[in-house]
């Protein structure tokens, strides 16, 4: 995971360690990019990370289903993300978990 602005994630994880997200796939292929943010206030931060090769390509292997099988892909395997950061002698645990209903409209050529 990487984001621009660190403080951004740690500072709404102070206050909601434990909270939905929504995610966002942009572009296809091994250039897709997934971006996460919280589900209540988009603004808040905004987390990006990619995928191994092999699973963008099993997503949009057939260009028919590769809607179909990005949200298949959120729903089994980015339903519930923990993050842990380590402060100093203790560690932080973030949960961010994902639920499809959470979904904004999407743009075209996010998923």
């Amino acid at each position: 995971m990487a984001t621009e602005n660190f403080e951004e994630f740690v500072d709404f994880g102070a206050v909601q360690p434990s909270h939905t997200v929504r995610i966002r796939r942009h572009g296809s292929g091994c250039r897709a990019e997934w971006k996460l943010s919280p589900a209540e206030a988009p603004d808040a931060y905004e987390l990006t990370f990619k995928l191994p090769e092999h699973i963008e390509n099993w997503i949009g292997e057939v260009a028919d289903e590769e809607v179909f099988r990005a949200v298949k892909f959120k729903k089994q395997f980015l339903s519930d993300i923990t993050l842990y950061r380590m402060n100093g002698a203790g560690v932080h645990a973030y949960q961010l978990r994902y639920e499809p209903g959470s979904l904004s409209r999407m743009r075209h050529g996010d998923v």
